[in-house]
């Protein structure tokens, strides 16, 4: 891997990275995927709005289909993470760590970059982790955008971390008027943003 430039290497592993590593392949590129492991797709368990999927199809399935797709074009694929990227002019210049425990560190060139890393999902501090990674997809959701739909006319327990996401709960109201503000007391509530929880009545 060392001793090539790739056509275009993509930093993420997950839909997005997948999707693009098998479109450069089908343009008969020669493409490279980066993968660090762990991010969201893994753990989101059911997937109710993935257009093609029955909605129990945990996302895991899908990355694995997306992923023998794209070694089935001939794609080159790397479980690492890309820690430095250095713009050598004629390509780019990737450092990658490929071991976790004991660090092994190597180089990668490619004409082009594609960053689809992903986002990362700030949840709530808990104990037990594991227990959250359990019921995310379930009743637990980091999306509102992609799950409101999932808690139309439920209870919800919102939890924020700032005065300034309260206002998620105002966007939420759009399917459900049963909200609980978690704040866990880690910061101070505005009077303007309370005021607008005691209107909509949402229990803080």
């Amino acid at each position: 891997m060392q001793d090539q430039i790739y056509d275009c290497t993509v930093i993420g592993g997950g839909a997005g990275g997948l999707s693009a590593g098998i479109y450069l392949q089908r343009f008969l590129l020669n493409s490279l995927i980066l993968e660090k492991g762990k991010g969201r797709s893994v753990w989101i368990q059911n997937l109710t709005n993935y257009l093609g999927t029955a909605p129990e199809t945990p996302a895991h399935k899908i990355l694995k289909q997306g992923k023998e797709h794209y070694l089935s074009l001939n794609g080159n694929y790397l479980n690492g993470f890309a820690e430095e990227v250095f713009d050598e002019g004629e390509y780019f210049r990737i450092k990658v760590k490929t071991n976790k425990k004991q660090a092994e560190y190597r180089e990668i060139k490619s004409k082009y970059l594609i960053a689809a890393s992903g986002i990362i999902d700030l949840l709530p501090e808990m104990d037990n982790m594991r227990n959250v990674y359990d019921y995310a997809g379930y009743n637990l959701h980091v999306c509102m955008v992609c799950d409101g739909y999932e808690m139309k006319d439920k209870i919800c327990g919102l939890f924020v971390n700032s005065d300034e996401r309260i206002e998620t709960a105002l966007a939420l109201k759009w399917f459900t008027s049963k909200i609980i503000v978690f704040t866990n007391n880690s910061f101070a509530i505005s009077l303007e943003r309370q005021a607008k929880l005691e209107k909509h009545n949402f229990k803080l």
